[in-house]
């Protein structure tokens, strides 16, 4: 238990030639109040960013104040303008206009002049040592505060400083030797930890302005003087926590993602099992047709047959998206654990894109399909339609006599004698006193319409587009033909709940409710429309009547009477109800 080695003097003398701010060797040496040395460009860089004290001004005090004495100068200006401008300074009665441009160049020449030699002056000397309004000044190494930026030249070091030069032309850093090891390369577990490449020192602290690991030394430079300094050990293991919080919620994700994809693969399963028994279902509905309808048979079972490869081509689809969705989950669990078991700087070098990539991970949910969709494909019209399509050989559902109720009609629609067509008049007629029908356009509803069971009913259009067909419900109709003043107040929003049609107000075709607006594309632009309505099975289906295509089905849950409705959006356009 001896004592240590003596320290080498000749090191002692090095380290005491070193600048505490940029540890090199001094560079004119100055001393300031408390007695330590620093380089003249060191100390003076360093003061120049002083913070102001407690007393001191702020940076918009700074600005006001320069305001204020602009503000004041102007003032004067002013002042001693309308002075000149009062005794008759402001306008000249005999001047020579060329002698008074020559002065101005010369002015803003010699102005160009001082102003070039400042800023010279400004870029060959430091700025000068004066005390800014409240500024204080501290030593960087004893933290003792002055009140004034004040420094003088210390030629004894600066004699010193040239003698170690020649010795020694670079400074020797403490702890620089053969055996170090550099920064940036990682340390492996129970190794040496890694020293900086500035100090040599270990780096064991973590600035959270920079992000960036540091040693001891560079905690007390002014790079890190005042920032957020905490223990390196302790940011590895936030950020070993902070991963773990991540991968939970990515396990609970891909449980989840495993799931729908079993749920998916059973709805697959399902559809395929309806498809059967829709096929089943076709064939057993031909049989009676069988000898007339072979052909027609084979072409629904082919649409048929396409449209359930249809829906188990989006089935497909989405289990290939869930597929992708679960890699992705599982590629980014294995980098995350696998940055999870890295030690030190690797970590924090790497764990930043990983979290990133644990915070963005989006995906697009895939398009689900109900298991029931396949069902909408049959109708309970099957029979019919095709029955009519074979030029009308047999009619299960009797065709209703409907005719247009002219009670219901706006003022400027006009009907036929036999109450089965309308159109749109020329001009507009006052409506009878006592009447309250809707003021949303011109439209109307029928007279006839069905109860219980099964009806339908063709329609013709012609003319302009613009107009719409369809059924409404018996409430809607009463609104119409109502005459109080509250049953009118809300029969701009009433009907819209109650009805349901097809029409067109441009090229495009629509399929109008309350709940629902769907673009139509048919396959040609019908002019007949053959309306099928259902109340046990709660349908509203609209075909062309002269191919028998479908082009909508509504489906309604009604218990009040429906009645046949029409709309007329431009003139020009007719609306007949065929026999």
């Amino acid at each position: 238990g001896g004592p240590g080695p003596r320290p080498d003097p000749v090191e002692t003398l090095q380290e005491e030639a070193i600048c505490a701010i940029c540890l090199d060797y001094f560079a004119d040496p100055v001393s300031i109040g408390c007695g330590h040395n620093f380089c003249r460009g060191c100390i003076s860089r360093l003061w120049a960013r002083a913070q102001p004290g407690p007393a001191a001004s702020r940076p918009e005090q700074e600005e006001e104040e320069e305001e204020e004495e602009e503000e004041e100068e102007e003032e004067e200006g002013a002042a001693a303008w309308a002075a000149g401008g009062a005794q008759g300074g402001l306008y000249f009665e005999d001047y020579d206009e060329d002698v008074m441009e020559e002065d101005v160049e010369e002015e803003e020449d010699a102005e160009e002049e001082e102003e070039e030699e400042e800023e010279e002056e400004d870029e060959e000397q430091p700025p000068p040592a004066r005390r800014r309004p409240g500024a204080v000044f501290t030593c960087p190494q004893c933290r003792k505060t002055f009140l004034q930026r004040d420094f003088r030249p210390n030629l004894q070091l600066a004699n010193m400083v040239q003698i170690i030069r020649q010795l020694h032309p670079r400074p020797q850093r403490p702890g620089a030797g053969p055996g170090t090891v550099p920064a940036g390369v990682p340390a492996a577990p129970g190794a040496a930890p890694e020293l900086c490449h500035k100090h040599q020192e270990p780096l064991k602290l973590f600035c959270e302005v920079d992000e960036a690991a540091i040693c001891v030394v560079c905690r007390e430079a002014r790079g890190h003087k005042h920032h957020s300094v905490v223990p390196l050990d302790e940011v590895v293991q936030d950020c070993k926590n902070k991963l773990q919080s991540h991968l939970e919620p990515l396990r609970k994700q891909l449980e989840a993602v495993l799931k729908q994809k079993s749920s998916e693969e059973e709805k697959i399963s399902v559809l395929r099992e309806q498809m059967q028994a829709e096929m089943q279902e076709l064939e057993a509905d031909f049989e009676v047709l069988h000898r007339f309808l072979a052909g027609e048979q084979v072409q629904l079972l082919r649409q048929l047959q396409e449209r359930h490869e249809a829906l188990q081509a989006r089935q497909r689809r989405n289990l290939s998206a869930l597929e992708e969705r679960s890699s992705a989950l599982r590629r980014l669990i294995a980098d995350a654990e696998a940055a999870g078991s890295k030690n030190g700087l690797q970590l924090l070098r790497d764990i930043k894109g990983t979290f990133i990539r644990c915070e963005n991970i989006k995906f697009q949910e895939p398009e689900m399909v109900p298991v029931d969709v396949g069902k909408k494909f049959r109708n309970c019209f099957l029979q019919d339609v095709v029955m009519r399509k074979m030029e009308k050989v047999f009619s299960k559902v009797p065709q209703a006599d409907v005719t247009l109720d002219p009670s219901t009609a706006h003022p400027r629609l006009s009907l036929s004698l036999d109450r089965r067509s309308v159109r749109l008049s020329e001009r507009r007629p006052e409506p009878p006193a006592g009447s309250a029908r809707s003021s949303g356009g011109a439209g109307g509803a029928g007279a006839g319409g069905g109860g219980a069971g099964r009806h339908y009913w063709e329609v013709e259009v012609g003319g302009r587009r613009g107009w719409a067909v369809g059924a409404a419900r018996e409430s809607a109709r009463h609104r119409h033909k109502g005459g109080s003043s509250s049953s009118s107040s809300s029969s701009s929003s009433a009907p819209k709940r109650e009805i349901w049609a097809v029409g067109t107000s441009g090229k495009k075709y629509q399929a109008l409710s309350a709940t629902e607006q769907t673009a139509l594309a048919p396959g040609e632009q019908p002019r007949r429309f053959g309306v099928y309505l259902d109340y046990e099975r709660g349908q509203l289906c609209f075909y062309n009547a002269e191919s028998m295509s479908h082009i909508h089905t509504f489906h309604i849950c009604c218990r009040e009477r429906v009645f046949p409705f029409f709309r007329i959006l431009a003139k020009g356009t007719r609306i007949k109800i065929c026999t």
